[in-house]
């Protein structure tokens, strides 16, 4: 089946994106959401269906060429999300407006006005400077997740019975194959030397029988294996360096110890050094930083930044491309601080990447692509961020007194390089899950001590019921 031949196919896919486009616009700005995935879900019903899924999976097995395969990989991946939305459209619906619900009953004072949507209480959790504050505001938002459970169960078994239908296998190797992009696997390299042979067992004293051998390791896919071994590569920087600043700048050790996840959300956001980086300065900041290598912000009129603060817009920074390449947003919350920076600087990246094709590109280049592409955009525009030379000169004259610090210190503190070991193996902790919500599985019992190894700290009780796992965040 020839690419042409998926017309409509690929129309209405394109179609589809167009109006999930507009949601996450909606979900960046705060405002109501134009259309329900319900109506989405409707109105592309050959983009959901398990017959166009289908269709795409035989096209890509019979497609040679990197780019053909590329471009129909983009499509298939895609339409499993499709096809996942399809199978439970009302589940995804409530969970994309969970975020928005007044659910979350703080204690104390800020408990007198009400419950607080879930999107408030994230947004303002990192800035709070009282340790015992943020306790309770996680212990209330993980007690808020938890009636969470059955809607995200719901959506965790959509999504293994939309990958079942990609016969490959189990749900964990589908999800796998879904990054695929035709190149020629890795070679390992063979050794040189055959390995020495196996010791005898031991026998054990005082008794006539042998110990007996050590299990054999289980088989883990090659993401599984690739993490693995990023998180044993760097756990002697996350003991030593980064659990030493964390204790220093959050005053709480690394777990197990009595470090949780607010406590890493207050060091990420850097509140000792965060006056360097005053929220009214981000703009001129970024523009100061583009002008270097001659970097246009706007792609030629095409890309266009709102700046507004609405009482449901979560934090940060979120790049979304509406009709590319003729109108991206980038939508953007002020804040205090090298991580709100970092941040606007990500989805400038993230919105050049889809400013980048022609007009005329196929529908998989303009809304799809390489999901890894995404990230890799944006990396390298906030990479300055995490250099204390560039942080130093690009916000002189900005800092107060008292954030200037003396010759060989960090001037930005853990904003910049200090922390980039913990960050990445939070991020890491991704693909296994974090401490937000839970998730139905026989991997439940691994992701709670797997988040604690990621990211050195904890999670209040309530958000890791007995049986539950963690699962990623949204």
């Amino acid at each position: 089946m020839a690419l042409r031949e998926l017309g409509d196919l690929r129309q209405d896919a394109a179609e589809m994106c167009a109006d999930l486009a507009r949601i996450e616009l909606a979900f960046a700005r705060g405002t109501p959401f134009p259309r329900t995935l319900p109506q989405v879900v409707s109105a592309h019903r050959l983009a959901c269906s398990r017959d166009g899924l289908a269709q795409a999976r035989e096209a890509l097995a019979a497609a040679s060429g990197a780019g053909r395969v590329a471009r129909l990989a983009s499509l298939r991946d895609f339409l499993v999300r499709a096809r996942a939305l399809e199978l439970e459209p009302g589940a995804a619906q409530e969970a994309l407006e969970l975020p928005r619900r007044p659910s979350v009953r703080l204690s104390g004072d800020p408990g007198l006005h009400g419950a607080l949507p879930p999107v408030a209480v994230e947004r303002d959790l990192p800035f709070v400077r009282e340790r015992e504050e943020r306790a309770g505001m996680e212990s209330a938002l993980a007690a808020a997740e938890r009636s969470a459970g059955g809607v995200r169960t719901a959506l965790w078994e959509a999504a293994q019975e939309a990958l079942s239908e990609l016969e490959r296998g189990e749900p964990a190797e589908a999800a796998v194959a879904l990054h695929e992009r035709g190149w020629a696997p890795l070679r390992r390299a063979e050794p040189s030397e055959p390995p020495p042979p196996a010791a005898p067992p031991v026998p054990v004293a005082g008794s006539s029988l042998l110990r007996p051998a050590a299990p054999p390791a289980p088989e883990q896919d090659a993401l599984t294996a690739a993490c693995e071994k990023f998180l044993r590569d760097t756990d002697a920087l996350a003991r030593d360096l980064g659990a030493w600043l964390l204790e220093r700048h959050t005053g709480a050790r690394a777990a197990p110890g009595g470090a949780e996840r607010h406590d890493l959300l207050n060091f990420f956001h850097a509140p000792r050094f965060a006056g360097a980086f005053p929220r009214g300065e981000l703009l001129r900041t970024v523009r100061r930083w583009a002008a270097m290598p001659g970097l246009d912000l706007s792609a030629g009129g095409t890309i266009s930044l709102e700046e507004e603060e609405r009482p449901l817009q979560p934090a940060g920074s979120r790049a979304v491309a509406v009709d590319p390449p003729h109108e991206v947003r980038v939508v953007l919350r002020p804040a205090e601080g090298p991580r709100a920076l970092a941040g606007l600087l990500g989805a400038i990246g993230r919105a050049q990447l889809r400013a980048g094709p022609p007009p005329d590109a196929p529908p998989e280049d303009l809304w799809l692509g390489d999901a890894g592409l995404t990230p890799a955009c944006g990396a390298p525009v906030r990479r300055p961020t995490r250099r204390p030379r560039t942080c130093g000169s690009a916000t002189r004259g900005l800092r107060p007194p008292a954030a200037r610090s003396s010759r060989g210190s960090c001037s930005t503190g853990p904003g910049c390089a200090a922390a980039r070991g913990p960050i990445c193996r939070a991020t890491t902790s991704g693909r296994w899950g974090s401490p937000r919500s839970s998730m139905r599985g026989s991997t439940r019992p691994a992701r709670w001590p797997l988040w604690r190894r990621c990211g050195t700290g904890s999670v209040p009780a309530p958000s890791r019921p007995a049986g539950s796992c963690m699962s990623a965040p949204r």
